[in-house]
């Protein structure tokens, strides 16, 4: 039982320190390979009590890096002790005997299971605060990851509509009624053009693109409206692509192209929308055979 009289002072409470166990524990006795902890300081200073180290409540501060100053107290006399709304229980000097130079007040003994009252509160309170801020943080991360996730998703499908929109302009409204994709569809034409173009024709001698152009001016029906919107003229091929108000028109025009003998026609591509009638015509030079212009 506690009968030394105690010092109160702005809430930090001093005991004498006859009311208090004492100890300077050597850390080397430990060895080389542990590191001090509460557990092996508590069993050094164990072999100092006189009663069990279960039994006292105790803390500990550095002297140097091989020894620590031990202080504590009896359990039983901390519960029975009034603590009077302290917040700190230190005892007023250290013993001279222990050659130290720790200060008294940094050896508070209300910690852990003795900690005051508003203690507790405050850690539980900055507990709480720490959850809630990292909660906070976690939603907001979330809820920024959402919305990126969602503008990244209505872009991806901006994309696909001007795709789409873009293929189906190549390709005519055929494009619709075609069970493959539009970017199949594509690569599909692409590889036809470019099949187109690899085309082995012979030597052609006193040719060029003008004689080709000329030769197709010559044979061009006068009747046929027809809008155009691409014409390639090389000295083996001519290409036109065009819009047209029918598919009779589209064969009139074909059948004035088979006059010139230099030249096959290929069967005309046909892709039928609701106003007009877009085509390819292709035609390729005959292989040996000499450009002629009709004066």
């Amino acid at each position: 039982m506690i009968t030394a009289q105690a010092t109160l002072q702005s809430k930090h409470m001093r005991l004498p320190p006859e009311q208090f166990y004492w100890a300077r524990l050597e850390t080397t006795q430990l060895g080389e390979s542990r590191r001090p902890n509460l557990r092996s300081l508590g069993y050094l200073f164990e072999s100092v009590l006189p009663i069990p180290i279960e039994d006292v409540h105790a803390v500990y501060e550095r002297i140097d890096a091989n020894t620590f100053l031990a202080c504590a107290m009896s359990c039983t006399e901390l519960s029975e002790l009034n603590f009077a709304g302290a917040i700190t229980l230190t005892p007023s000097a250290v013993p001279t005997f222990l050659e130290c130079n720790v200060e008294a007040s940094r050896l508070n003994l209300l910690t852990v299971q003795f900690a005051p009252p508003q203690a507790r509160r405050l850690k539980t309170q900055c507990l709480a605060i720490a959850i809630v801020l990292v909660v906070g943080i976690a939603v907001l991360l979330i809820f920024g990851m959402e919305r990126r996730i969602n503008a990244m998703q209505a872009q991806a499908v901006l994309y696909d509509e001007r795709e789409n929109t873009v293929a189906r302009s190549i390709l005519g409204d055929d494009a619709s009624a075609n069970s493959l994709p539009v970017r199949l569809q594509l690569t599909a034409l692409a590889r036809e053009l470019r099949s187109t173009r690899d085309v082995q024709t012979g030597p052609i001698e006193s040719s060029d693109a003008a004689v080709a152009l000329s030769e197709l001016l010559t044979v061009w029906p006068r009747n046929v409206s027809i809008q155009t919107t691409s014409l390639s003229v090389t000295p083996q091929m001519i290409t036109i692509q065009g819009s047209l108000d029918n598919a009779g028109n589209v064969q009139q025009l074909a059948d004035a192209l088979q006059i010139l003998s230099a030249w096959d026609l290929r069967q005309p591509r046909v892709n039928s929308s609701r106003d007009s009638v877009r085509t390819t015509i292709q035609l390729v030079r005959r292989t040996g055979a000499i450009a002629e212009v009709t004066p």
